[in-house]
């Protein structure tokens, strides 16, 4: 009779084998992802800088082992080329996934601040961040999204209680991207004089634009983007202030000075409702012209003309004044 042979203990270790070989698999791939993530920043920070942009920050950590890579960064600032604007934020973070690392999720961590035109503006949220997909080296997508945003300047606060703006490339046209825009309980610092009876808060406001030559705003910013003849299509929008309630779309541009120009088309769901507060409180020849407006069917179209960023009903009302991107932030 043969001796009994010894529990064969292969099939329990087997695994237990492999578990940890794809553990330090796993944790050698995230330090390599590190390494090479703070490298590419520190890149592109330098390529940005030299060509005329700005990109620094005191300090980087990362974390987030085993599922995530974050980057933290402590008193991060940026500007674009043009030095358009600057952005300056105490903590942000920027989070990617390991096993996808052309998606990357970001946000400010406290609040920010950022100067335009010597203007200084302090920008909070109760919830806000960003997300950039990239396919093949070329923007897939990029989204910002935030609640209960508040934008403090010199002059009052602009409030908003949500904000969606989605960018992606618009297959349909070379060289553009649709943005589709979302917001709701916009409530700027003041409203126009000639608009304010219509109420201090814009309910709802939704756009779907197209944007021509969008890499040169990604890449020089707005003031070279104008210079170079683009322009932003707004092929669809609704929105909601007051009693006004309608459709809007148009084309602008940029004139020499950074003003918006071009021309905007709106319709109304009810004129009447729409046109009897501004009727009110408009001087006679205006009040007639809006008289006219207020007569015409349901889905009628008031022509706005834009010219050095005012807005003005049928040459005579202005309505607001849109700011250049040259000039102070509103």
């Amino acid at each position: 009779m043969s001796a009994p042979r010894p529990p064969r203990r292969l099939g329990l270790i087997a695994p237990w084998a492999l578990f940890a070989l794809a553990a330090l698999g796993w944790l050698a791939y995230w330090f390599i992802l590190k390494d090479r993530a703070l490298h590419a920043l520190d890149a592109a920070a330098a390529a940005h800088r030299a060509a005329g942009g700005a990109a620094s920050w005191r300090a980087v950590s990362a974390d987030g082992f085993p599922m995530r890579l974050s980057l933290r960064f402590t008193d991060l600032v940026i500007a674009p080329r043009d030095q358009a604007w600057r952005l300056a934020a105490p903590k942000a973070s920027l989070h990617v996934n390991p096993v996808d690392p052309t998606h990357v999720i970001g946000a400010p961590d406290a609040a920010f601040s950022l100067t335009r035109a010597g203007i200084r503006a302090e920008v909070s949220a109760r919830e806000a961040g960003f997300s950039v997909r990239m396919a093949n080296g070329s923007l897939a997508r990029a989204s910002i999204e935030a609640r209960d945003l508040v934008w403090k300047t010199p002059t009052g606060a602009t409030r908003i209680e949500r904000l969606q703006a989605h960018l992606r490339p618009d297959a349909r046209t070379t060289g553009a991207a649709q943005l589709a825009l979302e917001l709701d309980g916009w409530r700027p610092p003041s409203p126009p004089p000639t608009l304010a009876p219509l109420g201090p808060d814009i309910a709802r406001l939704r756009a779907a634009i197209v944007v021509e030559s969008y890499e040169t705003v990604l890449n020089a910013g707005l003031r070279a983007w104008g210079a170079a003849g683009g322009a932003a299509r707004v092929e669809y929008g609704e929105f909601t202030w007051g009693p006004a309630v309608g459709r809007w779309s148009g084309r602008l541009t940029l004139d020499a000075a950074g003003r918006p120009a071009g021309a905007l088309a709106l319709t109304f769901a009810d004129p009447e409702a729409a046109f009897a507060p501004l009727i009110a409180a408009s001087p006679p020849p205006a009040a007639a012209a809006l008289r006219v407006a207020a007569s015409g069917p349901p889905g009628a179209a008031a022509a706005l003309d834009v010219t050095a960023g005012v807005v003005s009903y049928a040459g005579i009302l202005p309505l607001l004044n849109l700011p250049s991107v040259q000039g102070p932030a509103p």
